[in-house]
């Protein structure tokens, strides 16, 4: 009789744990890749693929470069961009595009503040474009800014 009591206890102790974790969609957070700049992306031509999450880790290595991103959306919805690790007294700007190269949104803060994009509506299967430039003439080849796309359907 003791044992049966204790293995009812037992019972209603994991339905009470089971229940109140309850996990739902918004609480997972996708793995992020982190992967490096890959040269030469310079131009949109050249613009690297990225996946939505990837947290890519680059430099803008002269007064004069550019450094190209490309996503293909993998679903409709809005774009969120963020650009953050400016290195310490420069200032990066952040450059969203559409496929056809038009200007979607931008972030000009000041120096050493990270940037982003927010809402930006997309369609599924079509490319959008980022760029981050050195206003002027920030750079810096010994620290690594980071940027990072994700997309809310």
């Amino acid at each position: 009789m003791r044992f049966q009591k204790i293995r009812i206890l037992c019972c209603l102790l994991a339905i009470c744990i089971l229940t109140t974790n309850t996990v739902f969609a918004g609480d997972i957070v996708p793995h992020s890749v982190l992967k490096n700049e890959v040269e030469p992306n310079n131009t949109r031509s050249d613009a690297m693929l990225i996946n939505q999450d990837d947290t890519v880790s680059g430099y803008i290595s002269s007064s004069s470069d550019v450094d190209y991103y490309k996503i293909i959306a993998s679903g409709s919805g809005m774009l969120n961009v963020w650009l953050g690790y400016i290195p310490s007294g420069e200032n990066y700007d952040l450059y969203v595009y559409n496929g056809s190269g038009t200007l979607v949104g931008k972030s000009q803060k000041t120096s050493g503040t990270q940037e982003s994009v927010s809402n930006i509506p997309i369609i599924m299967g079509s490319t959008y474009y980022f760029a981050v430039r050195g206003f002027g003439g920030s750079y810096s080849t010994t620290s690594a800014y980071k940027i990072r796309c994700r997309i809310l359907m």
